[in-house]
């Protein structure tokens, strides 16, 4: 059993609603990948991440990519279709989107990264801001296709919206 396979047979085991899974299971597929990509030659962490994520995103992009625009986009900040995700740190936007429209591995190992440091090091407030947990459930869903494509669940939006 792989990381990835560890972190999900755990969090199968936790008695959480969808929203907390989701959260958590983020939390735990990046763990588990941390653990694939720590040993690359990339000077930082992120560098690391997005050559790694390249390296393993090919074939969900091939599968999924309309999925996955379309469900980033479904997502909201406050009435407006969300094409971004803001740095807390340094305020800059991050697009999922190239500027040709189309969705790439780089674009998307960019957004799941700032995600990832608004979650750990930001101000995430996902008790109380449901926009923040569906898009931490994005990335989740993400994750999950990408590194276990076995696994992806029925409900995961980024594998089965039309």
């Amino acid at each position: 059993m792989d990381s990835y396979q560890r972190a999900i047979a755990y969090l199968d085991q936790l008695q959480l609603n969808s929203a907390d899974y989701k959260i958590i299971g983020f939390i735990l597929l990046w763990m588990a990948c941390n653990q694939n990509f720590k040993d690359r030659d990339e000077n930082c962490e992120q560098d690391k991440f997005q050559g790694y994520f390249k390296e393993k995103a090919s074939t969900f992009l091939n599968e999924h990519a309309e999925c996955a625009k379309a469900s980033f986009v479904g997502l909201t900040r406050g009435s407006q279709p969300r094409n971004d995700v803001i740095n807390q740190r340094s305020g800059k936007k991050v697009k999922l989107l190239e500027q040709n429209g189309n969705l790439t591995a780089a674009s998307l190992a960019k957004v799941l990264y700032t995600i990832r440091c608004n979650l750990f090091h930001g101000e995430k407030d996902l008790l109380y801001n449901n926009e923040d947990r569906d898009l931490v459930g994005w990335g989740y869903d993400v994750l999950l296709g990408v590194f276990v494509p076995e696994l992806a669940r029925e409900d995961s939006d980024v594998s089965t919206r039309n």
